[in-house]
């Protein structure tokens, strides 16, 4: 009688090692340090595996990378970690995506007239999800080259003396440029074709190119925001004209650009007929303009109400489709601030011992990266807290978080809110705390929420049923497990609850 149930117990082993085979393993990080490990930067590229580190040791590498696979390079520090590209192609190349490179100096690319795609310090070539942050990049003839890129973050860089643009945006989207120096390039940051980029923070001096500028948005491109950067002692502070050839047919439309601060550019902006916007509305305000000669007399979104606001009385006109209609008699001073902006859950009341879906939405309204914590209450009691982790500005973020009320009491009207941590110099505290909803939590079964579970709720549900959300007899109130259809678990669960 034995032998049966010992050949079961061998089976359900044999049985567990085949289904634990099957389960893929955690790769491992690595580390690779150069010169220790290999003698080379690519020699380390070559050998490491996905999502690997690559340390760099202080010293001068003459090298020309190619770097096809997601790993992380760290330089030991930017001014002392040298890769040199011996004038001769692109210094750095990257093809594949989730790609970090930081604390190097990287100089020396190929130069023209050799082809845009081999100038350059650094070309991330259609990729997404890369982060370029903390290097030198020097002395190339672009210095960072992004074609046909998406999500990708190129911050806190020092990117000067390029003989062409510093930061070059070809068919690329949805990019963070935040808090880099950008200086004595022909032009700073030139945006071509290009859409839904953040151009935030950064400061743009002296790019002397005759026919750029500090900030370019050209071939169309639309949809960018450029705030908070300081502008400065460009041949051309903003240009949206069609091209570097000023082509009047090819301008890019719909950007916002607000918060910057024009100081003694020779021209402070060229526009080309398309419209653009100059300013985030009042009191938030435009830019700053040296040039501006306007009055402070008045206040108001009309600016017609008695009282100065550092606002300045009368717009500040480029042509008729671009005017800053809130121009600041100061420097823009850039802040940090992050703020809740809802609290909403999936529906406004839930079954006791079901999950609720809560969906928490933030935003960066400041100018910087920040990361902070969210804490979400349903009353005094906390439901969940979560983190968020380098949020660029002018980013929305939404989170959903569940809501166990197996705890919860009947028939109590709870109050949603959210907190979110302060950032250090936090601007507004006030938009840091939401509170944005009302959740009501019901007996199991209670269709119609009398405080009872009786035939009047099967005949609810009865009506209801063999329907499915979007039905002319759909009642969302008889799904009792929010599946989007009645059928015979709904009215299982409210039989179980029946006379209570």
């Amino acid at each position: 009688m034995r032998t049966p149930l010992v050949f079961l117990i061998i089976g359900i082993f044999c049985f567990s090692i085949f289904i634990i085979s099957r389960i893929p393993t955690i790769a491992q990080t690595e580390t690779i340090t150069v010169p220790d490990d290999y003698p080379t930067i690519q020699a380390a590229i070559n050998a490491a595996s996905s999502r690997g580190t690559i340390y760099v040791r202080n010293g001068t590498y003459y090298e020309n990378l190619v770097v096809n696979k997601s790993v992380s390079l760290i330089g030991e520090a930017e001014s002392s970690t040298i890769i040199d590209g011996n004038f001769t192609g692109n210094v750095v190349k990257v093809t594949s995506s989730k790609v970090s490179i930081s604390e190097f100096t990287i100089t020396y690319s190929a130069g023209y007239p050799t082809s845009d795609q081999n100038t350059n310090g650094i070309f991330l070539d259609n990729i997404s999800d890369c982060n370029i942050t903390e290097n030198n990049i020097e002395n190339n003839e672009e210095g960072i080259l992004l074609s046909h890129c998406f999500n990708d973050s190129i911050c806190r860089n020092n990117i000067t003396a390029n003989s062409g643009a510093g930061i070059l945006l070809d068919s690329s989207s949805n990019n963070n440029i935040c808090r880099n120096n950008i200086a004595n390039n022909w032009g700073g940051i030139c945006i071509g074709g290009s859409f839904n980029n953040n151009i935030v923070g950064n400061n743009i001096v002296e790019n002397y190119g005759w026919k750029v500028g500090g900030v370019v948005l050209e071939f169309f491109s639309s949809n960018n925001i450029v705030s908070g950067n300081d502008i400065a002692n460009n041949t051309n502070g903003i240009c949206l004209t069609g091209d570097v050839f000023h082509r009047l047919d090819w301008t890019s439309s719909n950007n916002k650009i607000y918060h910057n601060n024009l100081l003694n550019n020779t021209n402070q902006a060229l526009c080309g007929p398309a419209a653009n916007i100059w300013d985030n509305g009042y009191p938030s305000g435009g830019n700053h303009w040296s040039d501006y000669v306007g009055a402070d007399s008045y206040r108001g979104p009309y600016q017609n109400a008695t009282g100065s606001d550092g606002i300045g009385d009368t717009p500040h006109v480029i042509n008729g489709n671009n005017i800053d209609n809130y121009p600041l008699m100061k420097p823009y001073v850039r802040v940090h601030d992050v703020a809740v902006l809802s609290v909403t859950a999936s529906r406004a009341w839930v079954y006791q011992g079901f999950l609720l879906n809560i969906n928490v939405t933030t935003s960066n309204l400041g100018d910087f990266t920040e990361s902070f914590n969210v804490t979400v209450y349903a009353d005094a009691t906390m439901i969940e807290e979560f983190p968020i982790l380098s949020l660029a500005p002018n980013i929305v973020k939404t989170t959903t978080v569940s809501w166990n009320t197996a705890s919860a009491q009947l028939y109590h009207n709870y109050t949603l809110s959210a907190v979110a941590s302060l950032v250090p110099h936090e601007f507004n505290v006030t938009n840091n705390f939401l509170i944005d909803g009302i959740i009501t939590v019901r007996l199991l079964g209670d269709v119609n929420h009398d405080g009872k579970v009786d035939g009047r709720d099967i005949t609810i549900a009865a009506r209801a049923f063999g329907t499915k959300l979007g039905d002319p007899k759909w009642n969302a109130e008889a799904d009792i497990n929010g599946d989007g259809r009645v059928d015979g678990r709904d009215i299982t669960m409210i039989a179980r609850n029946f006379g209570k």
